[in-house]
């Protein structure tokens, strides 16, 4: 029996618990384990197929728009309830053989069952539902341009590692398992030899005897050169072994440019550290050359990144000159492929590394005029606004979660006249641009790029002005 804390006596919590079974039992509606069958609607932003059954809207992951279902209510939610899928009764038109064997079991491509135009198509209705329910943007968004590649597109890759007890397996943490984990042989979204290149590191880790035993291994590729980086996650105890597999693997991969070990440190970033070969690896976008980095953010489709960019440049289009405050710049390439040679462009990056990379970039790039500063993209902004200092353009590319109220505060205070927002996530841009138009900024173009094919994900580029 569970144990119950709180501030009531055992027989109070009987009579709670009694009272609770006579409300579930009278209360209509699904019950967990009811089974349904359901046409399937819609797609939540984490590609769950959305269903409908006894008045309560359910997510069912597996599912997708145009299926007919056979599901099971797995547990009840305030408002919804969450699904199992059983059976595919009659399957949407687009529907496919999903291209990889292991797509069911780790979950982290739920729309390769449809073909790509036919998902494509369904988060671009996603996004514009999302921005006008959420966000009160009525321009809609004027186009969605998918991705050059549909697979074998992603130049950077993070696996699960299985149990050191369970051999040199990786692959995935099924979606909502945390502690589950799907073993992968080839992921069809990174590069030929991507996957084999992980497995072989444990392989050589394996050999030289027990100890540490990593929890995750990232590639990194460069579609430019074909080049590698190893990113080895963990642990902090000492691990000789770790560069000792890393020189093996160095010297047997001629594709394998260097590997780097990131040292998990409580209450700050990992700390890098260079277990052999280089630090960084060179990637080309639109032209521009950029460092790619264990920690440096860089787009993980290239090909579809130099679309973005594009679209960028688009949304920040205005008078020649002027100044462009580049707010979580990465490695710089708003600054270097958005805007002419001639706007003088300040880029903040918290991450130190990454800031210092985009400064290199700018260097070979020739922009002069580039400035890169390490430090809070809220606090570099308001501080800027307090200087009286002034910019005619602002880019934003926040993190997943979005700006926030501080940080659309603090540039609306800065008063430009174009405002640039790069998000991956259709609810937290909604969310942003209501904050942004509630300080006087309108949204008059939203475009989207399919950065992330088969998936539920796009990454949308939105150009705000400012009014009056």
């Amino acid at each position: 029996m569970p144990c119950i804390y709180g501030p009531y006596p055992a027989g109070q919590l009987r009579n709670l618990s009694d009272k609770r079974e006579r409300i579930d039992s009278e209360t209509p509606g699904p019950r967990p384990g009811e089974r349904f069958t359901a046409d399937v609607s819609d797609l939540t932003a984490e590609g769950a197929g959305v269903a409908r059954h006894g008045g309560l809207v359910v997510f069912v992951p597996g599912a997708v728009p145009g299926d007919l279902v056979r599901a099971r209510i797995v547990r009840l939610r305030r408002g919804w309830a969450e699904g199992e899928l059983l059976a595919v009764e009659r399957p949407a038109d687009a529907r496919r053989m999903a291209p990889c064997a292991a797509q069911d079991e780790c979950g982290g491509c739920p729309l390769m069952v449809l073909d790509e135009a036919a998902a494509l198509a369904v988060k671009g209705r996603a996004l514009a539902e999302t921005l006008r329910r959420v966000g009160g943007v009525a321009c809609g968004v004027a186009e969605i341009a998918p991705s050059p590649r549909p697979l074998r597109y992603r130049g950077r890759v993070r696996f699960a590692v299985a149990p050191r007890g369970e051999g040199t397996l990786v692959g995935f943490h099924p979606r909502g398992q945390e502690c589950g984990f799907a073993p992968v042989d080839d992921c069809l979204l990174a590069p030929e030899g991507t996957t084999a290149l992980a497995r072989e590191f444990l392989e050589r880790l394996a050999a030289l005897g027990p100890g540490p035993w990593p929890a995750q291994l990232e590639v990194r590729c460069s579609f430019a050169s074909g080049r590698r980086l190893l990113v080895v996650h963990g642990p902090s105890a000492p691990w000789p072994h770790a560069a000792a597999a890393a020189g093996a693997l160095l010297a047997a991969r001629p594709d394998l440019a260097g590997v780097v070990r990131l040292v998990p440190r409580r209450g700050a970033p990992p700390l890098e550290q260079l277990l052999g070969g280089a630090e960084a690896v060179l990637e080309t976008i639109g032209g521009a050359e950029v460092e790619l980095g264990a920690t440096s953010f860089l787009q993980v489709n290239p090909a579809a990144a130099e679309l973005l960019y594009a679209r960028a440049r688009a949304a920040l289009e205005g008078p020649k000159g002027g100044r462009l405050l580049d707010l979580y710049c990465g490695v710089g390439l708003i600054g270097l492929l958005a805007v002419d040679a001639d706007v003088e462009v300040v880029g903040v990056e918290l991450n130190e590394a990454a800031a210092e990379r985009a400064a290199r970039a700018a260097r070979r790039a020739g922009r002069t005029n580039a400035r890169h500063v390490a430090a809070d993209a809220v606090a570099f902004a308001r501080e800027a606004a307090e200087r009286g200092e002034r910019f005619e353009r602002v880019a934003l590319n926040p993190p997943r979660e979005g700006a926030g109220p501080g940080l659309a505060a603090a540039v609306a205070a800065l008063r430009p006249e174009v405002v640039a927002v790069v998000s991956c996530h259709p609810a937290a841009l909604a969310r942003d641009l209501k904050l942004f138009a509630a300080r006087g900024y309108r949204t008059t173009r939203v475009v989207a790029v399919d950065m992330f094919p088969q998936t539920p994900h796009l990454e949308a580029v939105a150009r705000l002005e400012r009014e009056g």
